[in-house]
């Protein structure tokens, strides 16, 4: 999109004009790249036996340590009823724990087990190459750039919430 195609409004801030078609509108880019992505990662876990929504659960216990169910499925971006079923499920796979918080029984805090761990690890080698793949035309610099510019809009988009 060239740059005479956008107005400009309240300063610095660009959007795009709305005649411009929807297939070059960003918040319809970013949907089709999240299905494509999503579809892909499904096929990349296959072989290890999870879905994406059960190695973005673990994913997250991994790297951040137990959590409440609210915390997880936030973080997760995952429902929270759905994160709670999903939780159920791990459970019984013997991937996650779950307790109740010692100061609120009505706080679950979950933890990713030692199985959990293992699992995701064999299953991160289909998703890093799903991503070398997806971003093989990408400099360091770019790649850098663009999960700056997506932070940026997630903030934006967080901001519109409140």
């Amino acid at each position: 999109m060239a740059t005479d195609e956008m107005v400009e409004t309240d300063g610095d801030a660009r959007v795009p004009r709305p005649d411009e078609p929807l297939v070059d509108a960003p918040e319809y880019l970013i949907s089709f790249l999240q299905r494509l992505n999503r579809d892909q990662m499904e096929t990349a876990l296959r072989a290890s036996g999870l879905k994406l929504t059960g190695w973005r659960i673990l994913s997250c216990l991994d790297e951040r340590g137990p959590m409440s169910l609210l915390d997880l499925a936030e973080l997760s971006v995952i429902e929270r009823t759905v994160t709670s079923r999903l939780v159920d499920r791990l459970i019984a796979d013997g991937l996650v724990s779950k307790q109740a918080f010692s100061h609120d029984k009505r706080i679950s805090i979950v933890a990713i087990t030692g199985k959990g761990r293992d699992l995701l690890r064999a299953s991160n080698l289909g998703v890093r190459n799903l991503r070398a793949q997806l971003f093989r035309d990408f400099s360091d610099d770019e790649y850098r750039q663009l999960c700056r510019l997506l932070q940026r809009l997630k903030a934006n988009a967080q901001s519109l919430r409140r």
